[in-house]
């Protein structure tokens, strides 16, 4: 019988999403229909086509790094199932709530299918690529911040509502590295597998407990292999970080580009300030799909505040391009999804039949 779902849990998910559309409606509230009409159609079928392009070169950089980071574990795997597993996550953490976190649950069944991976195997991967791509992430955010410090500083003044975003940039550009960096060194030793499988043996039920115990062997392995991964030379893990460094650049990149096609032609440093502003304001609102309404407005406000031209109406336009780009990969995330689904169903069939096939016969 399925679980029903819990009331209070099904009212915060539709409180959240009606604050979400809520504040990306205002996104919309003072722009000009006819001047967003004209920014779009000014782009053309050849722009909308590059539009896709930025996304697909992370994809295939982050992807890349996600296989080196595997290899360097001792863990070979092909690049394509690998490419199809992270487009099929990144449909479910962009478009659900919580996505982030329903998209690592299911990770470890994707490796496994596609990549043959094992799931301490995949446990392991999963883990190293996170805090790769955090300390990435803090060099992307400090690079841009102390090259843009004077234009983000400015910026708090000119209407962002918030004090010194340059130094508040930076400093959490920093907390990001010092986690990822100490992640790193307490993961050369690694115990937390063996930690949950100490509570989980806890658990009041006996059925869970014994189930849990005759799968003690897997938690330490999952440990075994998360710390031969961190343990490995430092230099195999720098290739992999660069790599993903170059994926969280390619974001700055689409943003330019879809301001250029929009005629705004703001600088590159421009552009990577209000990024590394709105990556942090991304963090920290994980739990609403893809950011939605929080992220546009703040594109919206730094648009404004970093003087785009006609701020309003281009602010619109922008999240018209961007979210119908996302939407795209989104698409073709739960296609690949629905073929998996197609197949395990498909499987489940022809096993019935085959059953059914050689269930003898009654007198």
């Amino acid at each position: 019988m399925l679980q029903k779902k819990r009331p209070w849990l099904v009212a915060l998910r539709g409180a959240l999403g009606v604050a979400a559309l809520l504040l990306f409606a205002q996104v919309f509230r003072a722009a000009d229909t006819g001047t967003i009409g004209r920014l779009l159609f000014g782009v053309g079928a050849v722009g909308v086509g590059l539009l896709l392009l930025p996304q697909l070169a992370a994809l295939l950089l982050e992807t890349l790094g996600w296989k080196l980071t595997f290899r360097a574990g001792g863990t070979r795997v092909r690049f394509a199932p690998l490419l199809r597993v992270r487009i099929a996550s990144e449909a479910l953490a962009q478009s659900l709530p919580l996505g982030v976190a329903f998209a690592e649950s299911i990770k470890p069944h994707l490796l496994g299918r596609h990549c043959g991976v094992s799931v301490d195997r995949s446990l392991a991967g999963m883990t190293a690529r996170k805090v790769l791509i955090l300390v990435a992430q803090s060099v992307y955010v400090v690079g841009l911040a102390a090259l843009g410090f004077a234009g983000l500083e400015a910026a708090s003044r000119a209407g962002l509502g918030v004090q010194h975003v340059g130094w508040l940039t930076l400093g959490s550009g920093a907390l990001l590295g010092i986690g990822g960096v100490t992640s790193a060194l307490l993961l050369r030793k690694s115990r937390i597998a063996r930690g949950a499988f100490a509570l989980l043996r806890r658990l009041p039920s006996s059925r869970l407990r014994t189930s849990i115990l005759l799968r003690e062997r897997a938690f330490a392995s999952t440990d075994g292999a998360v710390s031969s991964l961190f343990g490995s030379d430092w230099r195999e893990l720098c290739v992999p970080t660069l790599l993903y460094l170059g994926s969280w650049l390619f974001e700055s990149f689409e943003t330019w580009l879809i301001l250029s096609m929009l005629g705004a032609h703001p600088s590159f440093l421009t552009v990577g300030s209000i990024e590394v502003v709105v990556s942090l304001v991304r963090n920290v609102v994980f739990v609403v799909p893809a950011g939605l309404g929080v992220q546009d407005l703040g594109y919206a406000a730094c648009f404004a505040a970093f003087g785009v031209p006609e701020a309003v109406s281009t602010s619109a336009a922008f999240v018209v391009m961007k979210r119908g780009k996302e939407l795209f990969w989104i698409a073709v995330g739960y296609a690949l999804l629905g073929s998996d689904l197609g197949a395990l169903v498909r499987g489940q069939l022809s096993a019935e039949q085959e059953r059914l096939r050689l269930r003898p016969a009654r007198a």
